[in-house]
């Protein structure tokens, strides 16, 4: 070996070790565009078992059904980088993102506490609707024809009323004790269907109750109502919903009360009895049972049944949405300081707006404003909106969801729907802890390592703990350069590869011990025995990288982040570990050869060169 490339490996070694030390030594550091720097020990990442955080993973699905589905690589990687858009945004900290398989997505959130706001701000696709909302639209009852009514009777709800084409009681009182005489009546109807129509006015009942409910999302109701109209009645339809509502005075909103239901099911076959007390409260009592037996005691034919439906949405004619929108970002009401969305549209959303606000002026039909299939806003247009801006606020609103709402539709929706199939959550205080102990198995397993090579290698187990001393730190310092999440699956791999790089070592020194002691000088057998063990060196280490590659195409494919940390971490390891032992050892011994201690064999190995001497002497 000529001096020269002697000092150039020396000149390598030193400039490795300086940049790694640097790197380790400076917490944060930023040089052009390359910025390196963790939130842990000496600046290095760690992962989400050791500082805490959110690990999340989400499968691409269907718009429509929900079921998973194969999407093509273009749009997991256009999914990939909306995300990473979103979260860096937001502020939640640097996500780790990968790809898994065909269709999952791992989300891993080091040190994020609030993960619910972490998952609304990278689950929902953000898809902005447009819908208009027609109020109080009538129509015929589907499934009630000409004829399905077969009967219609008068009555009054406080007495015993027989039916009267079963001759069965529908309706009875149940007190014990006699009515009184001063009892206001209780108009209603006893109405009688056909097979066909009873099923038609069962769904009916259906659809008023559920009208009642709130809107998901938000407090509206729109309820539907039961119009009926008399032919001997110059009076408008009465208009029946499935309870009685009453309207807040503070909020304007409909409430509905706990009271029985106004059209009921009666136990004869096909017959339904409808309280209309509420729409004759304002009658007069002497004659209130006189004039509705007179409005509606006649033939079935003299009655029209219908139905009001409380809301219709349909989509904006133009196809208003989210990619019509130019900007968004939160603000302030002007007037009420609430957290508002400013919105701005692009010319042809501001076209298309300025017609649906225009049409939608002094009318009471609504705008309403979805964010993938949830409504934001329904409200009503005062005058028309043509200079391409609006805003939407909403009564839950505060400053960091209008944050995150703007974030999302200034992002751009999702190019796919994901759903979240796994979650795990670990907290900082466990984290913490767990590294703690990684960091103090790591040094006792270094220690004694050590200790076990100086003894019984003596100057050779020197060399290779200062070796070791020079692995760790290049390994540390790639670790950050690159840079490398620390996990405690990564530490593990660290340590083993620590083993690896000793192993490396021992090879190397019984290849040596036999030369010494079959009387070769030092640096003789410092290059025979490295040219002896190379082989064996190289065939484990390639082993064992074959072994990392495999781990790491399951782990990818299947989703398993720990594994696919451990093969990443080993086979790095393993990569710095021979470069360790074959030029940093090496080199060392090297140079401790060629001075006065290559002079004095006893030093590099545990056994004396003279007994094997003489032993061959004898032979």
């Amino acid at each position: 070996m000529t001096l020269r490339r002697f000092y150039k490996r020396i000149a390598i070694i030193s400039a490795l070790l300086v940049i790694a030390i640097s790197s380790l030594t400076l917490t944060e550091f930023k040089i052009g565009q390359f910025e390196r720097g963790g939130n842990g020990l000496l600046g290095l990442e760690l992962g989400l078992d050791l500082q805490g955080g959110s690990h999340l993973v989400y499968q691409a699905v269907d718009s429509e059904t929900g079921e998973p589905i194969i999407p093509r690589q273009e749009q997991m990687d256009s999914l990939k980088q909306s995300i990473e858009r979103r979260v860096n945004a937001s502020g939640l900290g640097e996500p780790i993102i990968q790809l898994l398989g065909d269709n999952r997505l791992l989300i891993q959130l080091p040190g994020v506490r609030d993960t619910k706001r972490a998952k609304s701000l990278i689950g929902e696709t953000a898809q902005l609707n447009y819908k208009e909302r027609t109020l109080n639209v009538a129509r015929k009852i589907p499934g009630i024809e000409p004829g399905s009514l077969l009967n219609v009777s008068a009555i009054d709800l406080n007495e015993t009323i027989t039916d009267v084409t079963t001759n069965q009681s529908t309706l009875s009182n149940t007190s014990s004790s006699p009515m009184p005489a001063n009892l206001q009546p209780l108009p209603g109807l006893l109405l009688e269907f056909s097979d066909e129509g009873a099923i038609a006015f069962s769904n009916l009942l259906t659809r008023l109750e559920t009208s009642i409910l709130p809107l998901e999302g938000t407090n509206d109701r729109y309820p539907s109502y039961l119009t009926i109209q008399s032919d001997n009645s110059t009076e408008m339809p009465l208009q029946i919903s499935y309870r009685p509502l009453l309207m807040n005075p503070t909020t304007l909103e409909w409430m509905t009360s706990n009271t029985a239901p106004l059209i009921n099911k009666a136990d004869s076959k096909n017959s339904f009895i409808i309280n209309l007390s509420v729409q004759y409260a304002s009658k007069d009592t002497d004659s209130i049972m006189e004039s509705f037996t007179s409005e509606f005691g006649g033939s079935p034919e003299t009655i029209q049944l219908g139905e009001i439906i409380g809301r219709v949405d349909q989509a904006i004619p133009g196809g208003l949405t989210g990619e019509d929108m130019d900007r968004a970002f939160p603000g302030q009401h002007q007037t009420t300081n609430l957290p508002i969305i400013n919105i701005v549209f692009n010319d042809e959303g501001a076209r298309k707006f300025g017609e649906i606000t225009t049409k939608l002026a002094n009318t009471p039909d609504l705008l309403v404003i979805e964010l993938d299939g949830q409504e934001l806003i329904a409200s009503r247009v005062i005058n028309p909106i043509t200079n391409g801006a609006a805003y939407i606020e909403g009564g839950d609103f505060t400053y960091e969801r209008v944050q995150d709402l703007a974030l999302l539709l200034e992002s751009g929706r999702l190019p796919l729907p994901i759903n979240l199939i796994q979650e795990r959550t670990v907290d900082a205080i466990l984290g913490s802890d767990s590294l703690k102990r990684s960091l103090v198995a790591g040094l006792i397993g270094l220690g004694l390592i050590l200790l076990f090579m100086i003894l019984y290698y003596r100057m050779s187990g020197v060399i290779a703990a200062i070796a070791l001393i020079i692995y760790a730190t290049l390994l540390l310092g790639i670790f950050k350069l690159l840079p490398v999440t620390l996990t405690l699956s990564g530490i593990a791999a660290a340590i083993l590869s620590i083993g690896m790089a000793v192993d490396a070592n021992i090879l190397i020194f019984e290849r040596m011990k036999e030369e010494l002691r079959y009387g070769r000088t030092v640096p003789t057998a410092i290059n025979i025995g490295f040219n002896r063990a190379w082989s064996a060196i190289r065939d484990s280490n390639i082993s064992t990288l074959i072994t990392c590659g495999v781990l790491f195409w399951f782990a990818d494919t299947l989703g398993a982040s720990i594994v696919k940390g451990f093969a990443i971490t080993l086979a790095i390891g393993v990569l710095i570990s021979m470069f360790s032992a074959i030029t940093v050892t090496k080199t060392i011994l090297q140079l401790l050869g060629m001075g006065i201690l290559g002079k004095k064999p006893m030093i590099f190995t545990p056994f004396s060169p003279k007994s094997i001497n003489q032993k061959n002497n004898k032979e």
